[in-house]
Parts: structure tokens; C-alpha cells; sequence
């Protein structure tokens, strides 16, 4: 009986606790920096947002100050086939969630 009140117990700890949750996606947006602001809000969420890159030659936002559970992601672009891949070695750490944003290329067909 012991064993089931500690795994209970455990069980318990662990589901009071903040879910921990890491976002990295390519540059700040007005839309997705609003779902973040919402859950960063959450008393049951411990957020953390990664941004690939401050800016990009694409993209039309502007860059924006980040708030305290964003931050850029160290590393260099490199591209491959027409697309940007970001390298960074430093970011491996323990979550619950690891959520990867990125906007899908389109294919295109070539006749020949």
C-alpha cells in the first residue's frame, strides 16, 4: 500500500506543476506572438519561445523587443535547395512538448 500512496502521490506532484512547453518557429509575428502572450498568461504553462532568426529577408514584420519567455536562437543559416535551414547545437534540454513551426515550400512540378 506504500508503494500505490507514494506513485499516487508522485502523480500528484507532477500534475500540480507547470506544463513546460518550447515553441521555435522562424521570426516574431503579430498572430503567433498573440498566442504566446496568452498562454505565457497561464498559471499552468511554462513557456518558452524560440525564434529562429530576429528578422528574414521575406518576412514583413518588423523586428520587436521580446518578452521575457522569448528569445533568438543563437546558430548561423545555412541553405539547402532554394530553403533556409537554421543549425544550433546548444538546444537540447528537458520538456514535456517541443512544438517546430515552419512554413511549408511549394512544390512546384517541372515538365521535361
Amino acid at each position: 500500500m506504500t508503494n500505490f500512496v507514494s506513485a499516487e502521490t508522485d502523480a500528484v506532484k507532477w500534475m500540480s506543476r507547470p506544463f513546460k512547453v518550447l515553441f521555435i518557429t522562424i521570426v516574431p509575428s503579430p498572430y503567433q506572438r498573440d498566442l504566446f502572450k496568452v498562454l505565457a498568461a497561464r498559471n499552468d504553462v511554462e513557456l518558452s519561445v524560440h525564434y529562429m532568426e530576429a528578422a528574414s529577408p521575406d518576412s514583413p514584420w518588423p523586428e520587436v523587443p521580446l518578452k521575457p519567455y522569448e528569445r533568438i536562437m543563437p546558430g548561423f543559416r545555412i541553405r539547402l535547395a532554394g530553403a533556409r535551414a537554421h543549425v544550433n547545437w546548444q538546444l537540447v534540454r528537458r520538456l514535456e512538448a517541443f512544438v517546430a513551426n515552419t512554413r511549408p515550400r511549394r512544390a512546384t512540378h517541372r515538365s521535361q
